[in-house]
């Protein structure tokens, strides 16, 4: 498969890093990243302005822009030298995006823009480890056995892995985020700091007993977490992939 990976937090992201090297043996990979951590971005895009794109070596590219700008120039670029695009994955982000709070991320952001074009796109988060993950040592194997092409235009798969415990074995909890997410909107966390303020934002569960888990989810730019039954099946159909790969 073609494959381009984008990011939020930036060309030095050991979370992408980490993929490409899982995923380059089988598959054409294309790497557009920013230039620095862009975490928190958003929908950002730089309008009427020039957007600087270095190759750093083969198919590597870090573009002076937002998330959102580099899969924007992804697929110009790639358009242009005639490559077709399978699928887009945005991340490995280093830390969860899940609920309300992700209209905030850069990561998902990146993956819906590029759903807009009709191309299939995953958003990938993960806490822990990444050298000792069950769940992405094997991800070149799971990925490509994705339905990708009964996710809707506009919507994105968003996965989370949570793996603090290095215990080897996948996490036995597997959730569908559009059901076990709190919907409530929570308002960022500002706090006061010796030389100015930080902001924090949340991510909530309606339980959450903090043990591993993968969850998966399906996004849509206009009617967000709202399923209809073609989403319900698809994301049932996940689930018991996951739960079978444990």
């Amino acid at each position: 498969m073609n494959i381009i990976i984008v990011n939020d937090d930036g060309w030095e992201s050991k979370g992408s890093s980490y993929l490409i090297q899982k995923l380059r043996e089988k598959n054409k990979i294309y790497a557009y990243f920013p230039y620095s951590n862009s975490s928190g971005y958003s929908n950002k895009i730089s309008l009427n302005c020039n957007i600087d794109v270095n190759q750093v070596k083969d198919n590597y590219f870090i573009v002076k822009g937002s998330p959102v700008d580099c899969i924007l120039v992804a697929i110009q670029d790639l358009k242009i030298k005639g490559i077709e695009i399978d699928l887009v994955i945005s991340g490995i982000n280093n830390g969860l995006n899940y609920g309300a709070p992700i209209i905030y991320s850069g990561t998902v952001a990146a993956a819906l823009e590029a759903s807009n074009y009709g191309i299939p796109s995953i958003a990938i988060s993960f806490e822990g480890s990444l050298m000792s993950s069950r769940v992405l040592d094997d991800i070149a194997d799971w990925l490509i056995k994705l339905p990708f092409d009964r996710i809707k235009d506009n919507s994105v798969i968003n996965m989370n892995i949570l793996e603090r415990k290095d215990t080897g074995v996948f996490p036995n909890l597997i959730y569908i985020e559009n059901e076990v997410i709190d919907y409530s909107f929570k308002l960022p966390k500002v706090t006061k700091e010796k030389m100015g303020y930080r902001i924090a934002i949340n991510n909530s569960m309606k339980q959450n007993n903090h043990s591993d888990f993968c969850m998966i989810g399906i996004y849509n730019r206009f009617s967000g977490f709202v399923l209809d039954k073609q989403d319900k099946e698809l994301l049932n159909e996940l689930k018991l992939t996951f739960e079978k790969l444990g």
